[in-house]
């Protein structure tokens, strides 16, 4: 991604589309703390390594939130 990082783009998206859901997953523990300070536009944060089931798990979460 030429303009946007991982953190930038669901952030962005975040402001754009407020309703949205927002599960982020983070591969660097900057990466998280960058989402957990922006709180209000990233719903959710996942870190690696991460399994099948704790991503499902969020995706329940977020889902039923909405």
């Amino acid at each position: 991604m030429p303009r946007l990082d991982g953190i930038a783009l669901p952030l962005k998206v975040g402001r754009d589309y407020p309703a949205l859901e927002i599960a982020l997953m983070a591969g660097y523990a900057d990466q998280e703390q960058r989402a957990h300070n922006l709180e209000a536009l990233v719903h959710e944060v996942v870190t690696k390594l991460f399994t099948l089931d704790e991503t499902g798990a969020v995706v329940a979460r977020r889902t039923e939130a909405c």
